[in-house]
């Protein structure tokens, strides 16, 4: 057992994924966000990721909450400005948005298609319409509620 961790914690860390892969990976991105349970309710209702595990601090705001989506995971935490030198680090949905883009990348036109419709039509701003791209498959942009930004990929 990891020192400091509990049996909770490390029963995710020796988690796998749908696809049988662990997802302990190299890089897994947090997302900072204004108001992390609406990201979670927008991740999950509208993107279809699973909320693995949640914890909040003693003010109510989520510290730390891990969701899976298909093979990968990502972490999304509301701001604590005390652990940024006293600064928000949130992007500002409709008004500045991040500038990493995470990309999801799709086997089948159809699932990416439908994924991107259902972001939009949940609050999602298409930055750039899903539509063939140059390389021969497809391609489009959105930002989410929380202004993270995301690109959704099908094809070579």
């Amino acid at each position: 057992q990891r020192r400091g961790m509990g049996e909770r914690t490390n029963r995710y860390l020796n988690m796998t994924t749908e696809a049988g892969a662990k997802y302990v990976s190299t890089i897994v991105p947090e997302l900072t966000v204004s108001d992390a349970n609406g990201a979670l309710e927008f991740y999950t209702t509208h993107m279809g990721a699973v909320l693995l595990a949640k914890h909040c601090a003693e003010n109510g705001k989520v510290a730390h909450s891990m969701l899976q989506f298909k093979d990968a995971i990502f972490y999304v935490c509301d701001d604590f400005v005390e652990c940024h030198l006293g600064k928000a680090i949130a992007p500002v949905a409709g008004n500045t948005f991040s500038p990493v883009t995470i990309s999801l990348k799709f086997t089948e036109d159809s699932e990416a298609q439908a994924l991107f419709d259902k972001v939009v039509a949940g609050g999602a701003i298409a930055t750039v319409p899903y539509a063939d791209a140059y390389w021969g498959g497809k391609y489009g942009k959105y930002a989410d509620p929380f202004g993270h930004v995301w690109s959704i990929s099908w094809g070579h």
